[in-house]
């Protein structure tokens, strides 16, 4: 664990060298600090220290962020498309119509030009711009539902990881490898190697890895918006999701509905502080629009996913394929429209500080603890 936030340590200096902040002595104190609290892991109950670890890397994450320029931290550059894009858009369009086609190949294919600034803007008042973004929440929903079809159909858990581990990769060159999909996918193959050995998705030290991996290959992303979210979307799913579990307990678990509301509450828990510090404003309805707007996406997102590959093969079959992505998507559209309508949707909020984002994360991490104490359970962190 002492490489992981070594990792995330170095990462926050040398962005700080890069762009002369060194000066800035609690820079390196953040990774003398991860450093210490690795050591002391040697004595300390393994849930309870890796909680803060996580606490330790989560404040490196926002401490690094602060000595770099945000104003470089809104902009969002386009990634271009490649041919085999632009072909499996135009076959998207083949089943769906317009407004599904054009939502469906922004959140498969990362091609965005086609939605409306009119669309794009209902997406930041209901809190869901994420659905179109190649982020780490989708990339865990495809590795997880292709995972459990891999599995319900008898695959044995080594092909299952090489099986994905392939789709991913394949994954990033169709879609020209954004920078922001390939750490999410480079995190989820980590995911999946620890699946390999037996340790379950659940698995922190895996996820910080993946960060360790990512900031040694370039430091500077730690400065990057889709960095910060993405990786707090996937601690948030780990660490969370058994949390949210209990307080949805009522929640029927038929067609994986529980865990779907559990993963977006977690992932809005954690995510949401961070998004009103870069962009000053906050959804009201985002917890609400992503309970609705979420269940849907797994399902959408998958069958886009087979459809495209049985289009070239058997176009009648793909057609049929498609047609709970017509509803599917009409549906998340609909919702999105609606909910963008209402008056108090979308609130603008004084930029926080970072005194009230760490406070944050630290009473986060306090629950989760006292959640663990209670319940007699343990975490993952293998």
């Amino acid at each position: 664990m002492c490489v992981w936030l070594g990792g995330i340590g170095a990462g926050i200096v040398l962005g700080a060298i890069d762009r002369g902040r060194i000066t800035d002595p609690w820079l390196i104190g953040v990774g003398m600090f991860g450093l210490g609290v690795g050591i002391a892991s040697l004595r300390r109950p393994r849930y309870i220290v890796s909680t803060t670890m996580i606490i330790v890397a989560l404040i490196g994450v926002l401490l690094g962020q602060y000595a770099f320029d945000p104003e470089e931290m809104h902009s969002s550059p386009g990634y271009p498309d490649t041919p085999v894009s632009r072909t499996l858009s135009r076959a998207i369009g083949v089943h769906l119509p317009m407004k599904q086609a054009n939502l469906m190949s922004a959140m498969v294919l990362n091609t965005r030009q086609q939605m409306t600034p009119l669309f794009r803007q209902q997406l930041r008042i209901t809190g869901t711009t994420h659905i179109v973004a190649i982020s780490g929440q989708n990339i865990v929903m495809l590795v997880a539902m292709f995972s459990a079809i891999l599995y319900a159909l008898g695959v044995s858990r080594f092909w299952m990881v090489l099986i994905m581990g392939v789709f991913l990769w394949g994954y990033m060159i169709v879609i020209a490898a954004p920078p922001p999909a390939v750490r999410a996918s480079i995190m989820g193959i980590v995911v999946l190697i620890s699946v390999l050995h037996g340790r379950g998705y659940g698995s922190i030290h895996s996820a910080l890895f993946a960060a360790a991996i990512m900031l040694v290959i370039d430091p500077m992303a730690l400065a990057s918006v889709s960095f910060q979210l993405s990786f707090l979307a996937v601690l948030a799913i780990m660490l969370l999701k058994k949390p949210c579990d209990h307080v949805f307990s009522w929640v029927p678990k038929q067609w994986m509905l529980r865990d779907i509301i559990s993963i977006s509450f977690a992932v809005q828990l954690l995510l949401w502080p961070l998004s009103a510090y870069y962009f000053q404003t906050f959804s009201l309805i985002g917890p609400i629009s992503n309970l609705f707007v979420l269940p849907a996406l797994p399902v959408v997102m998958g069958a886009t996913v087979i459809g495209l590959g049985v289009h070239f093969v058997w176009p009648a079959l793909a057609g049929l394929i498609f047609v709970p992505v017509w509803l599917g998507a009409g549906y998340v559209i609909w919702t999105i429209e609606e909910l963008s309508r209402l008056k108090f949707a979308l609130l603008t909020v004084a930029k926080p500080s970072l005194a009230m984002l760490i406070g944050y994360y630290v009473v986060i991490a306090v629950l989760y603890i006292l959640f663990h104490i209670r319940h007699g359970t343990t975490t993952n962190t293998s």
